[in-house]
């Protein structure tokens, strides 16, 4: 059966990863209307609202800056091969940090007036979440526990024919394969722990390793936690775009409706930032048991959050 599953899953992963020609753009939403940011993204998934982080950091972003949205559900990739995306006046923009910028330069949201050191600060926690911690969130769900997470977070919107051979046995490989070449899937406990200790010394840091099949997994969780301290938010009393990303993120973890360790370390040594979690969700997504539900998949604009 292991044989099979990587005879199969050889020729996927070297198809995903192989260097392919642009695609040519096709719109979601050729009949847009003017000024509205229709934003790509997964079916809607229940309790974490999205399986992806950066859909729900770009949604999110969406709401607190005020933009007329609209969110659309769909299994297609943007001609980059990405999914979230946005549309806009019929341009295609692929990469939640590139939207943003976007938005910025078009005049549609502002940039957060931040000092230079707040700035940089937030980069990098930024590309420490989405470039490290994010990975042992997916290498975890995808990598070794995807039937489950299939069964209780996709296959009530996505259906019962999606919830194949695919999705519960090549798919865990595939994903084992590109951890290991994205780095994280190779190292030994003790490498990964010392390399922790590096990037984040002189920094209160727990790390939580989970072995399986000599996969390690860090959570650097309490470098987030001493981050945000005891202010509402990351830099200080109102929210800004950093916000708007560790929400997206942190909701894969402190909402997942799975036995998770990252959930378990969050709720037991960082309680802020679960509290932060709840409190991006007070403030931004007052109809947030609505939008997890399958009726979301009619779609909804972000106009009428706006003026409630």
């Amino acid at each position: 059966m292991l044989f099979w599953i990587i005879v199969v899953s050889i020729p996927i992963a070297y198809y995903f990863l192989k260097p392919k020609k642009e695609k040519a753009m096709v719109l979601q939403k050729p009949d847009f209307n003017k000024d509205v940011v229709y934003l790509v993204q997964f079916p809607v998934s229940p309790q974490i609202r999205t399986i992806s982080p950066f859909a729900l950091k770009l949604e999110t972003y969406l709401r607190m800056n005020k933009v007329n949205y609209e969110p659309v559900y769909a299994l297609a990739f943007s001609k980059k091969g990405q999914i979230p995306y946005i549309e806009l006046n019929g341009e295609q923009i692929a990469d939640s940090n590139i939207i943003i910028k976007e938005l910025e330069q078009k005049g549609i949201t502002k940039p957060d007036y931040l000092s230079e050191d707040q700035k940089a600060v937030n980069h990098l926690a930024i590309r420490t979440v989405e470039n490290h911690l994010a990975w042992t969130g997916f290498l975890w769900r995808y990598g070794f526990h995807m039937p489950e997470f299939y069964d209780k977070l996709c296959e009530p919107y996505y259906g019962k024919s999606r919830s194949l051979f695919f999705f519960k046995n090549v798919q865990p490989t595939t994903y084992r394969f590109n951890s290991k070449i994205h780095g994280i899937g190779r190292h030994s406990m003790e490498e990964v722990t010392e390399f922790a200790g590096q990037d984040l010394k002189g920094t209160k840091i727990m790390i939580i390793t989970i072995t399986r099949n000599n996969v390690i997994s860090n959570v650097n969780f309490a470098a987030l936690s001493n981050i945000l301290g005891d202010k509402k938010f990351f830099n200080g009393d109102e929210p800004t775009n950093i916000d708007c990303a560790m929400f997206g993120h942190l909701v894969q973890f402190v909402y997942m409706p799975m036995d998770m360790p990252h959930k378990h370390y969050i709720l037991k040594e960082c309680k802020n930032l679960a509290d932060f979690v709840d409190r991006m969700k007070d403030r931004f997504w007052p109809d947030w048991d609505e939008m997890c539900k399958g009726s979301c998949m009619d779609g909804h604009r972000g106009i009428k959050y706006q003026q409630q």
